[in-house]
């Protein structure tokens, strides 16, 4: 069937091996209204399970709403780099396999996206744990109303947007060719990044839409999937620090949010390597600080000055460990911030 020349909306589900939630996540996407203007793309990354199966049977029987790309295992990044280019979708909106929408709110989204024109849209979420509970999270900004990026970008509620809450103009994201990692995780922190450089114009809508469960088994912010592929988060980083080099042209007030993410991102990893894993010889660490100090020294010099436990312990801990990696007095302070913290 040839595809509709334009959506409303745009869905992206990177799928592997989600043949426990999978059928829950895309039934929540059935709204009762509108639901010709959904389009969603199912990408199916190389699942050994029946996640592919289960997603063919959606392209059968919602036809011209529900697609699939089948492709080789290539990491979440993949997934989004196959769908983003044939997306059709005035907006374009991710969703995790394992996670889903409250249907009747993403209906009420959809209405909205059919009468505004901005380049970024922000909702709500509800975190599903798997002991039952739930708690709703919401941003604290204007609702209702068109909002110029620049006026708001400075708000607590802008700066640490998750992906769960955003909305992007798809004719943004592919025509700034933008393309997350590939074969790595946490990849997800681009999407929260680079693509934020072309917005102009915002909208809150005040409706809780993404429903994100945490606590599953093998979940990739699990703390043993964390451990063992921590330096996802460098490789990921380093992608970020290229595409700051080539951003779109925008405002200070943008560039200030995009520094101040890269920086949170940055003190994260240093503090992981050198305050709790003790790897100061750690060749993804040493790789990312000179790629760092090349490809944006004032953001290098700015990570020489923080401070990672103040007021408590005042030690430039990203400074001394330049100075010297294997320095006793580096050795020394690390183990007493251990012993304090």
């Amino acid at each position: 069937m040839a595809l509709q020349t334009e959506k409303v909306l745009s869905i992206v589900i990177p799928t592997y091996n989600m043949e426990d939630y999978l059928d829950r996540c895309l039934s929540s996407l059935l709204i009762d209204k509108h639901l010709e203007d959904l389009e969603v793309w199912v990408v199916n990354d190389g699942s050994t399970d029946r996640s592919k199966a289960i997603a063919e049977a959606y392209t059968k029987r919602y036809a011209g709403i529900f697609f699939l790309i089948d492709k080789p295992n290539g990491n979440y990044g993949s997934c989004i780099n196959a769908a983003l280019p044939v997306a059709r979708g005035r907006y374009v909106k991710i969703l995790d396999a394992d996670d889903r929408f409250e249907t009747a709110n993403l209906a009420r989204l959809v209405e909205t996206l059919r009468t505004i024109d901005v380049d970024l849209v922000m909702t709500d979420l509800i975190k599903d744990y798997t002991d039952g509970h739930h708690k709703e999270e919401h941003l604290s900004l204007p609702a209702g109303r068109i909002l110029p990026f620049d006026e708001i970008c400075h708000e607590p509620s802008v700066r640490n947007l998750w992906m769960h809450n955003v909305t992007y103009r798809t004719r943004n994201l592919q025509e700034m060719g933008y393309r997350q990692a590939e074969g790595i995780s946490y990849t997800d922190q681009q999407w929260i990044f680079a693509p934020l450089s072309t917005v102009r114009t915002a909208y809150y809508l005040n409706l809780t839409v993404y429903r994100y469960l945490l606590g599953r088994e093998g979940q990739t912010v699990g703390k043993s999937h964390t451990n063992r592929n921590f330096h996802h988060n460098v490789v990921c980083t380093n992608n970020m620090l290229l595409q700051w080099k080539t951003l779109p042209p925008c405002s200070e007030a943008v560039k200030g949010l995009l520094n101040y993410k890269l920086l949170r991102r940055l003190r994260l990893i240093y503090r992981t390597y050198l305050l709790r894993q003790h790897d100061f010889d750690n060749p993804y660490l040493i790789d990312l600080d000179e790629k760092l100090q090349a490809l944006h020294p004032q953001m290098y010099e700015a990570c020489g000055r923080l401070l990672m436990s103040k007021p408590l312990f005042c030690v430039r801990f990203i400074r001394l460990w330049r100075q010297n990696h294997r320095s006793r007095r580096l050795h020394w302070l690390v183990t007493l911030y251990g012993l304090l913290h």
